[in-house]
């Protein structure tokens, strides 16, 4: 039995295809999302996810419609549908549904092969999906917002004692110098591209490292398309990038060329490293509006603190712009 799982619901309408496995609850992320791994007589077979409360029906549907759409990849999850033909379980609180398990591991440290791989599949993902449109990039609009929200909700001067608890306060601390030193230079970088018009069309959004799955040097997962939208597909590649090397070099250029061997790109790679260095430091403004604005806490604190360091470490590797 899964622990927290509305049993009855959720056995009902997946049927046996959830009954004969053994579940063992897996990392949810920071988002509120559950997760458990179904591990069959060979291995792990199934993930099933109960979703955050904010995600409904409609959205997740949505989200399903795309991945069905890559589901020729076999780097990406499978949808499995209920019994009626269902994509997801509403249990009248929220969304659940169900995948194949993918297998692979990911790494924060890629080797140069593996991040051409990388780029690679995400380059075959993006052409399973359509092109939206044109106009301006999202993903500039949505780093321009952080960086307003920044300067509106906490300002550049750092405080001596931010209202975190006690052992956070050295990484908060270095957090926002760090972003109050770049925030102008950001700001600069970002306002050439605000308003160019750019080829729109579904994105992850979220292609973060530990969502790239390894199995010896193959991709065989792209996982966690919860904030699917439509933007630029440079925004997935800086994603990465921002994890990985975000202060370019050959891991970098790697990435890019694989892309473009696989699919088209309408910028030049400067744009995209130049979304992958403000992405990583909009990425801090998150955080420190979560921890110090909102006063939000998790349950996890040591999870939290490891994410937020590990956004320091990388910010402080690249020059500002």
């Amino acid at each position: 039995m899964l622990p927290s799982v509305p049993a009855a619901k959720i056995f009902l309408d997946y049927r046996l295809a959830i009954t004969r496995q053994n579940w063992t609850p897996v990392s949810g992320g920071f988002s509120g999302a559950e997760v458990w791994r179904g591990d069959g007589p060979s291995g792990p077979e199934l993930a099933l996810k109960a979703w955050p409360e904010d995600v409904t029906p409609a959205r997740l549907a949505t989200v399903h419609a795309h991945i069905e759409l890559a589901a020729h990849l076999p780097f990406v999850p499978r949808v499995v549908r209920t019994a009626t033909g269902a994509s997801l379980v509403w249990d009248g609180r929220r969304c659940w549904d169900l995948t194949r398990w993918v297998p692979g591991a990911a790494t924060d440290a890629p080797t140069v092969a593996e991040v051409g791989a990388a780029g690679a599949a995400v380059a075959r993902l993006h052409r399973a999906w359509p092109v939206a449109g044109s106009g301006p990039c999202p993903g500039v609009a949505n780093r321009l917002r952080a960086l307003a929200d920044f300067r509106a909700r906490l300002g550049t001067p750092v405080p001596a004692r931010p209202p975190v608890s006690e052992g956070q306060i050295p990484l908060v601390r270095r957090a926002w110098g760090l972003v109050a030193a770049r925030a102008d230079g950001c700001e600069r970088a970002l306002a050439e591209w605000a308003a160019a018009r750019v080829r729109l069309s579904p994105c992850v959004r979220d292609l973060r490292s530990e969502h790239v799955l390894f199995t010896r040097g193959g991709v065989t997962g792209l996982i966690d398309f919860g904030a699917l939208a439509v933007d630029h597909p440079a925004v997935d590649l800086a994603r990465y990038l921002g994890d990985i090397a975000a202060d370019g070099g050959d891991r970098a250029g790697a990435f890019l060329a694989a892309y473009r061997a696989e699919a088209p790109l309408d910028v030049p790679d400067e744009f995209v490293v130049r979304l992958a260095r403000t992405g990583a430091v909009c990425s801090l403004v998150g955080w420190l509006v979560r921890l110090v604005a909102e006063r939000r806490t998790f349950a996890d604190e040591a999870a939290v603190t490891r994410r937020l360091l590990r956004l320091v470490e990388h910010v402080e590797r690249f020059a500002p712009e």
